[in-house]
């Protein structure tokens, strides 16, 4: 039997090591780590009262940001001026909802080019919700034929709408 070590996918790396008595914070965001999650204050934590060590950084939201990475992203294409305004303000509530629930979940950004819209998000699960959300809340004025792309890599998660009326 040998040493040799595989290496390990990216879903199987933690995003830091153990929980220790001690609290994270993102200077970027004010979200704070501890009890193997990001929360979005310290007061949260029913242990706050505990004397810990605090050290300070960039959390992997803001750290994604920086870098100019996501993970999940939808392309809009031939949309109406009509439903542009409902939409925005649709994405931006689902991606508050998000952030409230989770200070990773977040909408980076939505840009605008003609007729084409380009939603970025932290996660692809956002994405995805992004996406039925607006399928189901737009229905009939929207054409089926929006799909989904996974990478078999861990590539970010695509959402495509070809036509959109």
């Amino acid at each position: 039997m040998s040493n040799t070590k595989f290496p390990q996918k990216r879903e199987e790396k933690p995003e830091f090591k153990r929980g220790k008595s001690e609290y994270v914070l993102c200077p970027v965001c004010y979200s704070a780590y501890y009890d193997k999650s990001w929360h979005h204050a310290l007061s949260e934590d029913k242990h706050f009262n505990e004397i810990k060590e605090v050290k300070f950084t960039i959390c992997p939201a803001d750290k994604m940001i920086k870098n100019k990475q996501y993970e999940g992203q939808i392309i809009l294409e031939n949309v109406s001026t009509i439903i542009k305004y409902d939409l925005f303000h649709l994405i931006e509530n689902i991606g508050a909802r998000a952030f409230h629930n989770d200070p990773m979940d977040r909408v980076i950004s939505i840009k605008e080019t003609e007729n084409r819209i380009e939603v970025l998000t932290t996660e692809n699960q956002l994405a995805v919700r992004i996406a039925k959300k607006i399928s189901e809340s737009f229905k009939d004025k929207m054409k089926k034929g929006w799909e989904i792309k996974y990478s078999h890599r861990e590539d970010p998660t695509r959402i495509i709408w070809k036509k959109v009326l």
